[in-house]
């Protein structure tokens, strides 16, 4: 029975050892929780603060700052600036071209039109069928500069009359005939059936100047639209620009000294 007793009490102490065993390392496995709670690095993901630095995306204003879109209406002043010169550049800032001709002018309003001759007309167009007639205007702002606004072509002598433009004049062209060629072989009787066989042909000069031909030509190529300088030359007190005015303008020494020139 002692024994049994014995037994039972150390059994007893055993059991209560191993009890105190048990719960003693309770309290640290506890301490550990902690380490599981110290998932405070959570904290780290609500220290999601760098969220502010999506929200420091403050560079987003910058995209508000595409206020730079007001550059682009800041590109309107540039564009009206380049637009209105554009429109000057048919009146405005034209060159004197380098290459000049001579402007073969022999009178301004004649009673009637010479042969051979170019004039200009400030009133009424006067010229006929076999002369040239150029309408030329003043370009606005530039003194010397006329443009081309009307052309009658005489080569095949059916041209007419044009209106004198305003503020310019019309420049008329007759080529003009060589008389001593065309009558070499007549004696101005009218046995050869020309109209022009008669006495006052016979003595009549060479009209078909270097001058008349090179005036012709040119009066030929002129197109509406074109500008032209001319010095040398003035509309409004006319004189005739010639540095022989002794001389008839078909003679071989008469001397121009107008110019003309193609500006564009």
């Amino acid at each position: 029975m002692k024994k049994i007793a014995f037994l039972l009490v150390m059994a007893m102490v055993l059991t209560m050892c191993a009890f105190a065993v048990s719960c003693t390392p309770a309290t640290p496995a506890e301490s550990s929780a902690p380490a599981a709670s110290s998932e405070e690095p959570a904290p780290a993901a609500s220290s999601e603060e760098p969220a502010p630095a999506a929200s420091s995306e403050e560079p987003a204003p910058a995209e508000s700052s595409e206020e730079p879109a007001p550059a682009e209406s800041s590109e309107e002043p540039s564009e009206e600036p380049s637009e209105e010169p554009s429109e000057d550049n048919s009146s405005a800032g034209l060159e004197k071209p380098k290459n000049l001709s001579d402007f073969f002018v022999t009178a301004c309003d004649p009673a009637s039109e010479g042969e051979g001759q170019g004039f200009i007309c400030t009133t009424a167009d006067i010229a006929g069928g076999w002369s040239h007639h150029i309408g030329f205007a003043p370009v606005e702002g530039n003194e010397g500069f006329w443009e081309v606004v009307a052309v009658s072509d005489g080569s095949g002598g059916a041209a007419s009359a044009i209106a004198i433009p305003e503020n310019g004049f019309v420049f008329c062209i007759n080529a003009g005939n060589n008389w001593p060629e065309l009558m070499k072989d007549k004696k101005g009787d009218g046995a050869s059936g020309a109209w022009y066989d008669d006495e006052q042909h016979l003595h009549m000069p060479n009209m078909n100047t270097q001058y008349a031909q090179d005036a012709f030509a040119f009066g030929a190529s002129v197109s509406v639209g074109e500008i032209y300088y001319i010095e040398g030359f003035d509309i409004d007190a006319f004189e005739v620009p010639t540095s022989t005015p002794d001389k008839d303008y078909w003679d071989p020494d008469y001397k121009v000294t107008a110019k003309i020139g193609l500006v564009k």
